[in-house]
């Protein structure tokens, strides 16, 4: 039988594991927003996915999801709406706009052009996958899903009880 120590020992190390890996995922995703950023779109303003979560239990918000359908078919997170839902919407520019993509490319070209018309959009930094980096939850048909459409194998940056779908 094992001994305490021992048991001790490997828990501590399965944990600095998992934090090993998870702090790798967080700065490969920083990394490449950061790239995108600088080339296309340093002027839009941006939120890490803690601080979007707080946005979003505080405030009215939209959150804009600008993947293609297939992506969204995987998982989205909960609240989010689409392209079309949102051409769909009386155009409101007191609402803060909460975008995002798989890392954060699609969404920052997006905020530029919301920008311009005069919406207050926040990039989610890190897109989806900083979003379930951050431990929080995705939905598919209204249920919590451990699924991500992550574009291609480029983005294929997702915790380890997490599925990658491409």
């Amino acid at each position: 039988m094992p001994s305490a120590k021992l048991i001790h020992l490997f828990l501590a190390l399965t944990i600095a594991a998992c934090a090993s890996s998870s702090n790798s995922n967080r700065v490969k995703i920083e990394e490449m927003y950061q790239g995108y950023k600088t080339k296309h779109f340093a002027d839009v303003a941006d939120s890490s996915a803690s601080n979007a979560m707080k946005i979003i239990e505080s405030e009215q918000v939209i959150i804009l999801d600008v993947r293609e359908d297939n992506e969204r078919a995987v998982s989205i997170i909960p609240g989010a709406i689409d392209l079309v839902a949102f051409s769909n919407m009386k155009p409101d520019t007191s609402k803060k706009i909460i975008v995002y993509c798989t890392v954060g490319y699609r969404s920052g070209l997006k905020c530029l052009e919301l920008k311009k018309k005069g919406y207050e959009a926040l990039n989610l930094k890190g897109g989806i996958l900083a979003w379930v980096d951050a431990g929080h939850m995705v939905h598919n048909d209204g249920t919590e899903t451990k699924r991500i459409h992550v574009y291609g194998a480029t983005w294929d940056i997702v915790p380890e009880d997490y599925e990658s779908i491409y």
